[in-house]
């Protein structure tokens, strides 16, 4: 059983103090647990650096939308006629964020011009990604956690806990999604927010109680307004 500690930012290198308990501890961000995720799903096997492809085959569907439509012109023609790559990256970037937020880009008649188009491009650009030979390189990060969250509720997966080092609910949409269908099947969730590790009187404790105060988390009292501690070399600053 696993233990997984989750931060934004730990997909980069992670300092965890060495504890006699650490084996089954794992500290990951956004996409190495999609990654853990995909292998204990059986849905590993994605190439890296495809975002070529995908900007590419997405600026292909907006091409094709775009020439199709004759009654009213989409609202990216402008920007797409300027620069065809910058405005496929944007508009791709924007549908990843959509797809992640938990919208199938069905179409309805009360769906505002923009989302209408981009639900029209959407419907081009699934063409692309349901070809066999494109489908592992054009599927991007929205798309494999996408795929995760349909497959995860009803799955037995080793974590013990997963623990938020971010208050759960100013976690990204797809996070909270994730974070709901684990605990419908019975994963325990917490959150350990920042704590002040610094002596009280020190320089540095200080520094970080007053950052924890100012940020809304408890970092305990501080001395009385005008106490300067003693230069204890804890807090170096450079300019």
């Amino acid at each position: 059983m696993f233990i997984i500690h989750f931060s934004g930012d730990f997909d980069g290198p992670v300092y965890a103090a060495k504890t006699p308990g650490q084996q089954g501890n794992i500290y990951a961000g956004p996409r190495k647990l999609l990654q853990w995720l995909e292998g204990q799903l059986g849905l590993s096997g994605y190439p890296a650096n495809t975002d070529y492809l995908r900007i590419e085959l997405y600026r292909q569907a907006l091409e094709r939308h775009l020439s199709e439509s004759h009654d009213a012109k989409p609202f990216y023609e402008h920007s797409y006629r300027a620069d065809r790559f910058a405005a496929a990256t944007a508009l791709l970037g924007w549908r990843d964020e959509l797809l992640l937020a938990g919208w199938d880009f069905s179409a309805a008649q009360d769906l505002p011009p923009r989302l209408g188009d981009l639900s029209a491009v959407e419907q081009l650009f699934q063409v692309k990604l349901q070809d066999p030979s494109l489908f592992a390189q054009a599927s991007g990060f929205a798309d494999r956690f996408v795929r995760v969250l349909d497959a995860l509720p009803g799955r037995k997966l080793p974590i013990q806990e997963i623990r938020f080092y971010e208050p759960l609910a100013l976690q990204e949409p797809v996070i909270q999604r994730l974070a709901n269908i684990l605990r419908s099947d019975g994963v325990p969730l917490s959150e350990k927010m920042p704590e002040a590790t610094a002596a009280p009187g020190s320089r540095l404790g200080m520094l970080q109680r007053r950052l924890l105060n100012a940020a809304g988390l408890d970092g305990g009292t501080l001395p009385q307004a005008g106490y300067i501690a003693e230069d204890d070399h804890s807090l170096l600053l450079l300019q």
